[in-house]
């Protein structure tokens, strides 16, 4: 799962560049790189989640067994 957490994480930090670029040549908003900043963040947050998670079972494995 974090594969994909991570996918998504650079997709969106790819995203954020393209906006910035765009906005840069007058091809993009404000607004837009608000949201793809904002999709940057919730896939940083998803990630984070993911990888606590993992720990979280990780550990519960370790003290069951």
């Amino acid at each position: 799962m974090n594969v994909i957490q991570e996918k998504l994480l650079a997709t969106n930090q790819a995203k954020l560049k393209a906006t910035k670029l765009g906005n840069q040549y007058g091809m993009s908003y404000p607004l837009e790189i608000l949201q793809a900043e904002k999709d940057r963040a919730n896939a940083a947050e998803q990630l984070q989640e993911a990888k606590y998670q993992y720990i979280t079972t990780w550990i519960d494995h370790l003290t069951t067994a």
